[in-house]
């Protein structure tokens, strides 16, 4: 039996613990378990006139458009949207919004846990007390460097990197940054270009936008300006660095730790980072807290229900 209600696809796995809230208002039908001809009939996917993407997660590309001719918005949750293309979208008229400066301050607090955890080895230091090597042993870990002082570098100075410089300066912190042009309004020095931030910074934080443009860009070379004393925090998209060659960076110790929330390849596989020493990891978690994906999704659902009303979309990309 058919719903009374408007279907909307959402297009990603990563999307699926929010099906309850979306359902409310709206038929909900899973892209990925409707492939083929036949299931995207069936499942009401092709009467489906918007989708909800998540950012980072999922390409949508023409492929994916021409399957699906009655879209007219895809809503992305989030506010990256790097895996859509919008020159495609725009040409085949679909609508794309996304969920700006919702979680820039969530997701530069995790970028200063990832600082404190490489510089001052908080992690390291929880192992040695719970393996009981404190307790049998007396000893208590090796000592780590100051924070205070290091010069921390920021590549992407949009609003998730200028939280981060906030936070940093609270640290006692010096704070460069670049990107690909100045900004008139920000109060930090300016580095022409990621090779000369790299090299006047202790620690690297990549804070700007995925894809084309910044992919591999954080390559050997960078990782060597950086320095053996140097740290790489990403909290990007994992497709801004050469993750081999980060990989061979730490083991070589040509730079001194990195801390990580994003990878190459989502979920990393976990014996990738056996036996990489200095590293940080966190599973993709920099912006999800509760409050920020409760609001996301509110935004979104305003944009499914202007959509399907005929009103302005908020956020709008294309």
């Amino acid at each position: 039996m058919t719903s009374s209600l408007a279907p909307i696809l959402i297009l990603s796995p990563r999307l699926a613990g929010l099906e309850r809230r979306f359902s409310r208002d709206f038929e909900v039908v899973r892209l990925w378990e409707n492939t083929d001809p036949a299931s995207l009939a069936a499942s009401g996917a092709l009467r489906a006139r918007a989708g909800v993407a998540a950012g980072g997660w999922g390409t949508v590309d023409d492929a994916v458009l021409e399957r699906l001719p009655n879209l007219g918005l895809i809503t992305c949750f989030g506010a990256g949207y790097d895996n859509i293309d919008l020159p495609a979208c725009k040409a085949r008229g679909v609508a794309v919004t996304h969920c700006p400066a919702v979680n820039d301050r969530d997701v530069a607090d995790l970028a200063i846990w990832l600082i404190l955890d490489c510089v001052r080895k908080l992690s390291g230091a929880q192992d040695h007390l719970r393996s009981g090597v404190w307790e049998r042993e007396g000893r208590t870990p090796a000592l780590p460097g100051r924070l205070g002082g290091r010069t921390v570098g920021i590549y992407g100075l949009g609003s998730i990197g200028r939280a981060i410089a906030r936070r940093a300066e609270a640290f006692d912190c010096p704070v460069l940054w670049s990107g690909p042009r100045p900004k008139s309004d920000a109060t930090w020095p300016y580095l022409p270009n990621l090779a000369s931030l790299a090299e006047a910074s202790d620690i690297l934080v990549l804070a700007c936008p995925g894809g084309e443009a910044t992919r591999g860009i954080v390559d050997a070379e960078i990782l060597a300006r950086l320095g053996s004393e140097g740290v790489l925090i990403n909290i990007a998209r994992g497709s801004v660095v050469d993750e081999d060659a980060l990989i061979e960076s730490l083991r070589s110790g040509a730079i001194a730790a990195a801390g990580l929330d994003v990878f190459a390849a989502e979920p990393t596989p976990a014996e990738r980072w056996k036996d990489v020493p200095n590293v940080s990891l966190t599973p993709h978690i920099g912006g999800g807290v509760r409050e920020a994906v409760l609001e996301q999704a509110d935004m979104v659902l305003d944009n499914l229900r202007r959509f399907h009303a005929g009103e302005a979309l908020a956020h709008r990309l294309v």
